[in-house]
């Protein structure tokens, strides 16, 4: 780290005061190159641990194309980032990938493979966002297809959220009620009961929010369903 030294004026004498800083240094240069490649002059790492999904990816390729890029290591012609990217798009019967290739050593390249795989795994959900945007997208005239999640998957995160739950989105995780919200929304069916799916713009999603838990605690329900069933029912005797 490099220090470098300057003069600030302080107080109304005009006195300056020296004050060092520390000054991180510039991350390393990459020297990358784009191109189409044919699929056959490229490999998938031997060291990948990740296990991706290879139907999801492939129904998003159909659905979205293929999209972004594999990091490739010249020297070897190992994917680095996007090892199933590439599998499911050979299996989709592309003939060409996007790629950037990167010169690494293989210390350097394993580093990108477990970086890139770890800081997926570290990531979390915003839930509440994360309703609002697959709600939204539910309503195109493709629905969910191609965003990897299903309409039982998005169900089954309005029933986590409509309980308070404050667990990570894990939609196999056993519930307050001990199941999960997948069972949920399959007794939901069996018993005749239906869902409403309300969008909202992020503006008013908010207010939205805070609206309904005030409301909930003022009704003494515990449940959105159940508040909103309140006011529909006290909306027609009025």
């Amino acid at each position: 780290m490099k220090d470098w030294i300057s003069s600030l004026s302080a107080g109304p004498d005009g006195d300056t005061v020296s004050v060092t800083v520390g000054v991180p240094e510039p991350p390393p240069p990459i020297d990358q190159d784009y191109e189409m490649v044919p699929v056959d002059r490229l490999l998938t790492h031997p060291d990948n641990a990740r296990k991706g999904s290879l139907d999801t990816i492939r129904e998003s390729i159909r659905a979205n194309g293929f999209y972004g890029a594999c990091v490739v290591q010249r020297s070897t012609g190992r994917i680095l980032v996007g090892n199933h990217r590439y599998l499911a798009a050979v299996e989709e019967g592309l003939a060409e990938v996007p790629v950037v290739w990167v010169d690494k050593s293989d210390d350097e390249a394993r580093r990108l493979l477990l970086v890139d795989n770890r800081s997926t795994d570290l990531s979390d959900y915003d839930e509440d966002l994360l309703a609002v945007l697959l709600s939204a997208v539910e309503q195109d005239t493709q629905g969910l297809r191609g965003t990897g999640y299903s309409d039982d998957d998005l169900i089954g995160l309005l029933a986590h959220l409509d309980v308070g739950g404050d667990q990570i989105l894990d939609l196999g995780t056993d519930m307050e009620d001990g199941i999960t919200p997948q069972e949920r929304f399959a007794g939901w069916q069996e018993t005749g009961i239906r869902s409403v799916i309300l969008p909202y713009d992020l503006t008013v999603y908010a207010e939205v929010i805070d609206t309904l838990a005030a409301l909930r605690t003022e009704r003494e329900v515990e449940t959105n369903s159940d508040l909103i069933l309140s006011i529909l029912r006290a909306a027609r005797s009025s």
